[in-house]
């Protein structure tokens, strides 16, 4: 995409200018795309070079973890303030839902920091869910080809199963 204005831009340039004055239009385009050439691959090509040279440190990830964690925990925290100031009037079964929501959100932050090469509690949620999901589709199916249920009822079953095995899925990265 750095490119992609710079060489539209040359490309929407008019053919010819009004009255038949002559540009050099080619001119431009072949410069634009030069010049985009140029800033890709010599930027992409010296980058790591550069980053050696100066001595750049890479990453710390345990750091980096820390910090989402502490900032999830923060964010989390302030959702959970939030709830509690909007939500009198409703059900309480939701409310509890939407704060064990926050907190599992603030605990998949921290765990992150754990042991490596051990199961997450989070992991093993996610595990087992996927596996409470195939046992539920394999009922629906069952429950259709008997006719107990529409083969609409058994689609929107499989798309809400399906977009709760995306958000697992979505969790484990």
């Amino acid at each position: 995409m750095r490119g992609a204005v710079t060489l539209a831009a040359a490309l929407s340039l008019p053919e010819h200018l009004p009255g038949d004055a002559y540009y050099p239009r080619g001119l431009f385009v072949i410069l634009a795309f030069g010049v985009i050439v140029a800033t890709l691959v010599l930027q992409g090509a010296t980058l790591p070079t550069v980053a050696r040279w100066l001595r750049v440190p890479p990453d710390d990830q345990k750091e980096d973890a820390l910090a989402e964690a502490t900032v999830q925990h923060e964010a989390s925290r302030a959702g959970k303030d939030r709830l509690e100031e909007v939500a009198a009037d409703a059900p309480e079964g939701v409310v509890e839902r939407l704060r064990l929501v926050a907190q599992s959100r603030s605990n998949l932050a921290w765990e992150r920091l754990g042991r490596a090469g051990r199961e997450t509690p989070s992991a093993a949620y996610a595990r087992l869910r996927r596996e409470m999901l195939n046992a539920e589709r394999e009922v629906f199916r069952k429950a259709r080809d008997t006719g107990r249920i529409p083969e609409e009822t058994l689609r929107q079953a499989q798309r809400d199963m399906d977009l709760e095995e995306t958000l697992l899925e979505r969790e484990d990265l």
